[in-house]
C-alpha cells in the first residue's frame, strides 16, 4: 500500500513539474493519468495491483481530504489579502506568474 502511495506520489510531483510544458500541447491533463495508469496498473508494469482494502481506501481518502481543506484555507486567506504566510505568497506568485 505504501509503494503504491510513493509511486503515486512520484508520479503526481514528476507531472507537477512539467505540466505547464504539457498542457501548452496538444495533450491535455487528463490523457497523461489515463496513460499512466495504464501504464502503472495491472495492463503495463504492474506496480498499481489494485487490491487495496477499505483501510487503504480511508487512508488514501483521510489524505486527499486534508490536501483538499489545507489547499482550500491557503486559496481562501489570499482570496481576503492575507499574504503573510510564506506558503500563501508562493501560491499567490504561482497564480500571478511572479
Amino acid at each position: 500500500m505504501y509503494i503504491e502511495l510513493a509511486i503515486l506520489a512520484l508520479f503526481i510531483f514528476i507531472y507537477s513539474m512539467v505540466a505547464g510544458r504539457i498542457e501548452r500541447s496538444a495533450i491535455s491533463g487528463p490523457m497523461v493519468f489515463v496513460v499512466a495508469g495504464f501504464l502503472m496498473g495491472p495492463f503495463g508494469f504492474g506496480w498499481l495491483k489494485g487490491d487495496a482494502t477499505s483501510d487503504d481506501l480511508r487512508t488514501l481518502a483521510n489524505l486527499t481530504l486534508a490536501l483538499v481543506v489545507i489547499c482550500t484555507v491557503f486559496l481562501s486567506l489570499i482570496a481576503h489579502g492575507v499574504t503573510a504566510h510564506p506558503l500563501a505568497r508562493w501560491i499567490e506568485r504561482k497564480e500571478t506568474g511572479k
